[in-house]
């Protein structure tokens, strides 16, 4: 297990997860941008996108489970919730069992474009319409199938989840405590699907492992500063840098 391969991902792990901390999600999408960039220009060493997805699934499944420990007593399952997960779950579980198959250069090309796409959902998304609980359950079909994928691939349900949910208005904690319960349920069935299809050997494992003083640091500051942060200057500077990644790493996936 290499020492730079720890620090690499210790290091954007812990800016992924401190976003995590800060906003409930959004970290498998700055992992995965900044892993691609770190690829991109050559510092990534023998690692591959494989590697990053598959450490960012771990990540994420430790990322939930300590949330839904600290926001426990105000979890609740709302019916609209509910259906999105019934929805979503077997879309996750079938793209999830796709991901080891996948050619790279095809896996390349659909993070640039979901990642650019997440870029500017980010950086220009206006405020949301709340709608009712009738039209929450009715999208939550074609939210739920859309989540599922992108979250079966890439770990970044968070992109579709995060506008599902946003249209059902409340305050922020409202909004992390939903998100944080989605994820508290994506990520050990993911995970589970992964190990049943070998994708973790015993240096994957141990380069997790080494890490994981870096997202638990990353949260703990995430949650920390999450009051701090003020919240339109934040979600565009972080969309810009999402979606900068998304055209640099179609560019090098589209490249000769």
């Amino acid at each position: 297990m290499a020492t730079e391969a720890v620090l690499l991902i210790g290091a954007i792990g812990a800016i992924a997860y401190t976003i995590r901390g800060i906003t409930g999600a959004a970290s498998a999408i700055v992992f995965n941008a900044l892993f691609a960039l770190a690829i991109s220009v050559g510092l990534a060493g023998g690692m591959s996108l494989l590697d990053g997805l598959y450490w960012v699934a771990l990540a994420d499944l430790l990322a939930a489970t300590t949330m839904l420990g600290a926001l426990r007593r105000s979890i609740v399952l709302e019916p609209f919730l509910l259906r999105f997960i019934v929805v979503g779950l077997p879309v996750n579980v079938a793209c999830t069992a796709l991901l080891p198959s996948l050619a790279l250069p095809v896996l390349g090309l659909g993070l640039g474009v979901a990642l650019l796409a997440s870029g500017v959902y980010l950086a220009g998304r206006q405020e949301i319409r709340t709608i009712g609980d009738v039209a929450l359950r009715r999208w939550a079909i074609v939210a739920g199938i859309g989540a599922g994928a992108l979250g079966g691939l890439y770990g970044m349900a968070g992109p579709i989840s995060v506008l599902f949910v946003s249209h059902a208005g409340g305050d922020p904690a409202a909004f992390r405590r939903r998100v944080t319960l989605l994820s508290a349920v994506w990520s050990p069935v993911r995970v589970t699907v992964l190990f049943l299809s070998g994708a973790y050997d015993a240096t994957a494992l141990g380069r997790f492992a080494a890490t994981v003083p870096f997202i638990l640091a990353g949260l703990a500051l995430g949650f920390w500063a999450h009051r701090l942060i003020p919240e339109r200057p934040f979600r565009v500077a972080l969309g810009a840098l999402v979606g900068v990644a998304g055209i640099v790493t179609l560019g090098r996936f589209l490249g000769p």
